[in-house]
């Protein structure tokens, strides 16, 4: 086994399974909160398990959701919270001690 790892999207709408959607620049997605009805916030690693991403998703009719961009941020993070409505978002999440020195971005 090796190689890049993929992450994706399944949406699940009413009950109604959507299209597997791959989601460029991240690895794996492990975490994910929605604020809003048609507003999540997913959080992972990126493809080669060294650092985390963050990015937005919103939907955009009552089947397909739309991802952000990914955002890339030192740790890897593997939970996220948002409160209803939202205006911050909180992850969580591991660094190794290098990451910590260089500090989250």
């Amino acid at each position: 086994m090796g190689g890049a790892r993929s992450a994706f999207i399944v949406p699940v709408i009413n009950g109604v399974r959507g299209p597997v959607e791959s989601i460029p620049g991240a690895g794996a997605l492990h975490g994910v909160a929605c604020p809003t009805p048609t507003r999540c916030v997913a959080v992972g690693s990126d493809p080669a398990n060294t650092g985390g991403i963050v990015l937005t998703l919103d939907r955009i009719d009552l089947q397909r959701w739309t991802p952000g961009v990914v955002r890339h941020v030192a740790g890897i993070a593997y939970g996220v919270a948002c409160p209803p409505a939202a205006t911050a978002d909180v992850g969580i999440g591991q660094a190794t001690h290098h990451e910590r020195a260089r500090g989250f971005s």
